[in-house]
């Protein structure tokens, strides 16, 4: 039960400064630094808020060229009977990404191979806060 967002890098934007800016975006808390030979650079980003885990860390998605980094949500020592929430929740965070000018793509089950991908990007001929200002398009 997890949810996956992939984000472009603005430039020659560093781990480090893209997971402090999101970070902040995302209004999650204080980041530490992690190092672990799972992520790749074997360094990771990791904060936490409203009892969700908020790891950000380099991508390495085959298929998602362009995308340089991977924000990662799972719950904190909870167990959610209904694991559409933790998608719903990446869902609310990519539309608040892709409003604050990042391009985003969420993969639910992003853990099994061929995982459906999704694009945000925003309307800018509809009215902001309502519904058709974020769409999202199937890839």
């Amino acid at each position: 039960m997890s949810g996956d967002l992939f984000v472009k890098a603005r430039e020659e934007e560093t781990l480090d400064e893209f997971a402090h800016r999101a970070a902040a975006l995302l209004q999650v808390g204080s980041i530490e630094r992690r190092e672990s030979s799972s992520y790749v650079g074997e360094e990771y980003y990791k904060g936490g808020a409203l009892s969700v885990v908020v790891k950000f860390a380099r991508a390495d998605e085959v298929d998602l060229e362009g995308y340089d980094f991977w924000i990662h949500l799972q719950p904190s020592e909870v167990w959610i009977e209904d694991p559409a929430f933790v998608d719903g929740l990446a869902d609310l965070l990519a539309r608040r990404l892709t409003l604050a000018g990042e391009r985003v793509v969420r993969m639910p089950n992003a853990e099994r191979e061929n995982s459906r991908k999704i694009f945000y990007a925003i309307n800018e001929s509809a009215p902001q806060g309502s519904r058709g200002r974020i769409t999202t398009t199937d890839g």
